[in-house]
């Protein structure tokens, strides 16, 4: 039985005992507390790579926050079921690339000569705002049946 189907009670009642559906819950929810910082803050790092070891610290922590605030996002939008949420490993490159790709840009140099990170940042930010809205776009144009005409092994990876 799943723990969506027990009333708060019976949830609360099923901690006496061993194989009960909230031991299981709360197992999960340490666990993934414990896991998804760490594989997140690796992304981060992975993202923020173009910007040089001395921003390492922030790609790592902005990461993990990342995990905390989808998860938290995806709880209150309604999901259900496993709520472990955050950026990808697809995101992470694209994000890199994108740094990469504005730091090259000889506008975006500040007095000193270096890449100016609040303006690269926020050209980042608006980059990731806009692809999420053309997935919005295409969901309400209903492509995503599109899907069903992509070969197998191509989103096995």
């Amino acid at each position: 039985m799943s723990g969506a189907a027990l009333g708060l009670g019976d949830w609360s009642r099923s901690l006496a005992r061993r194989d009960g559906v909230a031991r299981g819950d709360i197992a999960g929810a340490l666990t993934a507390a414990m896991v998804l910082p760490a594989v997140e803050g690796g992304y981060g790092l992975i993202a923020y790579a173009p910007l040089g070891a001395d921003l390492a610290q922030n790609g790592f922590l902005l990461g993990a926050f990342t995990a905390g605030v989808a998860s938290i996002a995806s709880m209150l939008a309604g999901g259900r079921g496993p709520l472990l949420s955050g950026s990808s490993a697809a995101l992470a490159l694209l994000v890199s690339s994108l740094i990469g790709g504005l730091i090259l840009d000889s506008r975006l140099l500040g007095a000193d000569g270096r890449p100016f990170l609040p303006t690269i940042l926020a050209f980042v930010g608006l980059g990731v705002v806009l692809a999420g809205l053309l997935q919005v776009a295409l969901a309400a144009m209903n492509l995503g049946r599109l899907v069903h005409f992509v070969p197998f092994p191509v989103h096995a990876g």
